[in-house]
C-alpha cells in the first residue's frame, strides 16, 4: 500500500513539475515574442520615415497627372546692360535679342509666381476693371516663419468699403455697409468719371496712414451694418498642397478633353488678401495677356517707384478680349518679383477699358508689426 501511495505521490510530483516547467516555457516564450514584437517595431520606426511636406506635395503633384517633364525650373534672363533701357521700336536688333523666348518665359514665369520672390511687401494702388467699380487698395505683407498681412479697400470717394486681416492663424473680413458702396449704376459712366480724375493723390495719402493706424477691431465695430467673418487658416497646410508651385509655367494651361476646354492652375494665394493679389499675384493677367507669346512684346526697360520694370505691349482677343472688353494692352511688370506695377487696357474703339496704377511699393523693408491685427480675441 505505501508503495503505490509513494508511487502515487511521485506521479503527481512528475505532472505538477511538468505543468511548471510548461507554464515556465510559456512565459519565457511569451517575453521572447514580446522582445521580438518591440525589436520589429524599432526596425519598422527606423526603417520608416516620417512624411515631409516635400513628400506631400510631390505626391499631390503626381495625382493631378503631372510629370518629370512638367516640372519647374529656373529661368534666367538674358539681358545685357547695352539692351536695358533701350525701346524696341527704334532698335530692331536690340528688340530681338530683348524678346527672346527666353525672355519672354522668365517674365511669364515671375508673374505666375510672384509670391516666391519677396519677403515683405507694403503698397498702395489704384485699380479700374474692365468691369465692376473702381478702388482703391493699400495693403502689407509678411511672409517666411511669421505670416501675417493686411488690406484696405476703399470706393473712388475714398469710403473704406472692406478690410481683410490674416495673422497666421485666422483671417478675417469686413465688408461695409451698402451706401458706402453704393455708386452711380451705370458703369461705363462711373468708369469715364474715374478715369477722368485717374488717381486722387490726397486719398492715397490718407489711406496708407489708415493701414498703420485703423485696427480690424475698429473697423468692425465702426457700423453695425458691417458684415463680419472670422476664418482659421492653416498655412502650412495650405503650402503643402501648393503643388502648382511644381509646374512649369507653360504647362498651367491644360486641355481638358473630358471637359472639352482649357483648365488654369492657380496657386494657393498664401498672404490671403482677396483683392490686393491683383497686383502682387496677377495670374489671372498672366494667363489672360502673356499665354501667347507671340502676341505681346517687351518694349523696353523703365522704372516705376525706383523699381526696374518691363514695359510689355500686345494684343488679345477670343473669350478673354469679350470678357474684358480689351484689345490692346500696355503693362508695366516688376522685373524681380513679377508684381504687376501698372496696365493700360484699351477697347476696340481704341478707348480705355481698364487701368492699374501704383503710388507706393516697398519691397522686402521692415514692416512695423503694431500695422498687423491680432485676431485671437475678435
Amino acid at each position: 500500500m505505501k508503495k503505490i501511495i509513494i508511487a502515487l505521490i511521485l506521479a503527481f510530483t512528475i505532472i505538477i513539475g511538468s505543468i511548471g516547467y510548461v507554464i515556465s516555457a510559456g512565459v519565457d516564450n511569451l517575453n521572447k515574442i514580446e522582445n521580438s514584437t518591440e525589436e520589429l517595431i524599432e526596425e519598422k520606426t527606423v526603417e520608416t520615415p516620417s512624411v515631409t511636406a516635400e513628400d506631400i506635395i510631390e505626391q499631390v503633384y503626381e495625382a493631378n497627372g503631372f510629370s518629370e517633364a512638367d516640372r519647374r525650373t529656373d529661368i534666367e534672363l538674358n539681358i545685357s546692360e547695352s539692351i536695358n533701357r533701350v525701346n524696341s521700336t527704334d532698335d530692331f536688333r536690340s528688340s530681338d535679342l530683348i524678346n527672346s523666348e527666353t525672355n519672354k518665359s522668365y517674365i511669364y514665369d515671375r508673374m505666375l509666381n510672384s509670391i516666391d520672390y519677396f519677403n515683405s511687401l507694403q503698397a498702395t494702388y489704384y485699380h479700374i476693371p474692365s468691369t465692376g467699380y473702381s478702388y482703391y487698395s493699400t495693403y502689407c505683407i509678411q511672409q517666411g516663419e511669421n505670416p501675417k498681412s493686411k488690406e484696405l479697400i476703399y470706393n473712388e470717394n475714398g469710403e473704406l468699403i472692406s478690410s481683410c486681416s490674416f495673422d497666421g492663424k485666422y483671417s478675417a473680413n469686413v465688408n461695409g455697409d451698402a451706401e458706402n458702396i453704393k455708386v452711380d449704376a451705370d458703369i461705363q459712366k462711373q468708369k469715364a468719371k474715374s478715369i477722368n480724375s485717374i488717381q486722387n493723390k490726397s486719398i492715397e495719402e490718407r489711406i496708407i496712414n489708415d493701414r498703420i493706424n485703423i485696427s480690424a477691431k475698429e473697423i468692425k465695430s465702426e457700423n453695425e451694418n458691417n458684415i463680419y467673418e472670422k476664418l482659421p487658416v492653416d498655412i502650412e497646410s495650405s503650402k503643402k498642397l501648393d503643388f502648382v508651385s511644381l509646374v512649369d509655367s507653360k504647362k498651367r494651361i491644360k486641355y481638358l478633353p473630358e471637359e472639352s476646354e482649357d483648365c488654369y492652375y492657380y496657386r494657393n494665394n498664401l498672404p490671403q488678401l482677396p483683392m490686393s493679389n491683383t497686383q502682387y499675384f496677377s495670374q489671372a493677367f498672366a494667363f489672360g495677356f502673356l499665354s501667347d507669346f507671340k502676341k505681346w512684346n517687351i518694349d523696353k526697360i523703365d522704372e516705376v517707384l525706383d523699381r526696374e520694370c518691363f514695359v510689355i505691349s500686345g494684343e488679345i482677343d477670343g473669350d478673354y478680349s469679350e470678357k474684358i472688353k480689351t484689345q490692346k494692352f500696355e503693362m508695366w511688370v516688376d522685373k524681380e518679383i513679377g508684381a504687376l506695377l501698372a496696365l493700360e487696357g484699351y477697347d476696340e474703339n481704341g478707348d480705355l477699358s481698364i487701368l492699374l496704377t501704383t503710388s507706393e511699393f516697398v519691397v522686402d523693408e521692415s514692416i512695423d508689426q503694431s500695422v498687423f491685427d491680432d485676431l485671437s480675441n475678435l
